[in-house]
């Protein structure tokens, strides 16, 4: 009986030292190898040393489920809205550990971060309110969490409702709360250029979104110069992103009317060049989103397998193989990657960011090893149908209307012997003389540094399977 009693507390005193690793929010118990075990390993805090959050859901963000790791895959349960909630760590995947209450008391899981902070990228740069402020759960509401007070250090979420979410210090942590005001975050502002076309004689169009963290209740400007950058002289339009465009709210929860389409006339005609830029608001200052070419003397038209202007796109190269111990389902970035290594590249140059290949997969949803084609249009993606046929002039054309408008093109293949591959395509090194050749069109290939070529890509995957961009 003593042994028993002696091997009953060393069992409950590893549970204790377990658990204390668990609440502090060093470790957490994630999917082993293959989904079959689980191992014990290091997890880093988004904001260092500002936890447990106690917080309630965002306004809006109705039941959240849980789930039984950070990869957000497995469901376990779910958080109603009134329910106080303490965050034990947010990962830098845009998850969280979370504590929440169940009819059997308090349950430790993992939840969308963005269920809870209305900006899950914001900066841990601290500061002062200067003023004692109510903090109140949501954005909307008379329901209160707590007091800012005017020496309180604070991380600046995000704006919202006319009020603006912070993180600011309790008794025994920290809380999320809202105070009313907009106090400037001092982000810049994010934008990408998606079309730029002419439908005749110096009659431009162009199309993207824009917005600005400091203030995404409000619609930002684009200013766009044809001819010439800002302070060149060039003429210029105010443009106001005001359009819908869900797939940025996907992505950046930064609401759902950003975006922007508009055709003007330029006073201008033939080969020119069309400089983008995002104007701030609040803290922050403008950001220079890139230039693209067009040909104002009418439509592009490229009927004679003209390649044309040449195209080069500054697209990250990022590699499957250099994770061989991420997972997707059952099998690594670096067995199956190719499609979610291919898709992170293209999602980096959209957004001018460095969304890598274990970033990306969170972003997007998978059956087991499989790509939900569906889930691209979470990141701003589109796809064609199958193709199932070797490479021609129509896809060529494609693809280089996509490059010309300043997107980068995923191609998929299939080999001879069945396998499949995926690429991007970033750039097109012919002109005007030339007739569209695969040879000349360059590639970032996830799985090579030595297949530089969509014709050395061909080479080895000959049948054509969809397009992204």
């Amino acid at each position: 009986m003593k042994n028993m009693v002696k091997r009953g507390w060393k069992a409950i005193g590893c549970l204790m030292l377990i658990m204390a690793l668990v609440l502090t929010g060093n470790f957490s118990l994630i999917p082993g190898k293959g989904g079959n075990s689980n191992v014990m390993v290091a997890k880093a805090a988004t904001v260092t040393g500002r936890v447990p959050l106690w917080c309630y859901m965002k306004s809006g963000a109705g039941r959240t489920y849980t789930y039984t790791s950070s990869s957000l895959r497995t469901r376990t349960g779910y958080i109603e809205p009134r329910d106080y909630c303490k965050i034990l760590n947010l990962y830098s995947n845009g998850a969280v550990r979370i504590s929440y209450p169940t009819s059997r008391g308090y349950r430790i899981a993992y939840a969308a971060a963005s269920s809870f902070l209305g900006n899950i990228n914001f900066s841990t740069v601290t500061r002062t309110l200067g003023a004692r402020l109510t903090a109140y759960r949501r954005s909307t509401g008379s329901s209160t969490i707590g007091t800012v007070y005017a020496s309180d250090q604070v991380n600046i979420i995000c704006n919202a409702n006319g009020r603006t979410q912070v993180i600011y210090p309790c008794s025994g942590g920290y809380k999320v709360g809202w105070v009313a005001g907009n106090y400037g975050i001092g982000s810049n502002p994010r934008g990408c250029i998606d079309v730029v076309s002419s439908s005749g004689a110096g009659r431009v169009r162009v199309a993207g979104w824009a917005f600005d963290p400091d203030s995404t209740g409000t619609a930002s400007q684009v200013h766009v110069y044809v001819g010439g950058p800002a302070g060149s002289g060039a003429p210029g339009w105010a443009i106001t992103c005001n359009h819908y465009r869900p797939d940025v709210n996907n992505v950046y929860r930064c609401g759902n009317n950003h975006g922007y389409d508009v055709t003007f006339s330029s006073g201008r005609t033939g080969n020119q060049t069309v400089y983008f830029y995002a104007i701030n608001i609040g803290g922050g200052q403008n950001v220079y989103l890139g230039c693209r070419s067009v040909n104002l003397g009418g439509t592009y038209n490229n009927s004679n397998s003209s390649s044309g202007v040449r195209v080069s796109l500054n697209v990250p190269s990022y590699k499957q193989y250099n994770y061989p111990n991420t997972y997707i389902g059952t099998k690594t970035i670096k067995a199956i990657g190719c499609t979610l290594t291919s898709c992170a590249m293209a999602y980096s140059y959209n957004t001018r960011t460095n969304t890598t290949p274990d970033k990306m997969k969170y972003k997007l949803r998978f059956s087991n090893n499989d790509l939900y084609w569906s889930s691209l249009a979470n990141v701003g993606l589109s796809y064609t149908g199958s193709y199932n046929c070797r490479i021609n002039n129509s896809i060529m054309q494609t693809i280089y209307n996509k490059l010309r408008t300043g997107r980068p093109v995923v191609i998929g293949g299939r080999s001879y012997s069945g396998g499949t591959h995926w690429v991007l395509i970033k750039g097109y090194n012919g002109n005007s003389s030339t007739a569209f050749n695969s040879n000349y069109f360059t590639i970032n290939d996830p799985n090579s540094s030595s297949r530089t070529t969509l014709a050395q890509f061909l080479n080895a995957y000959p049948t054509i399977l969809r397009l992204v961009y």
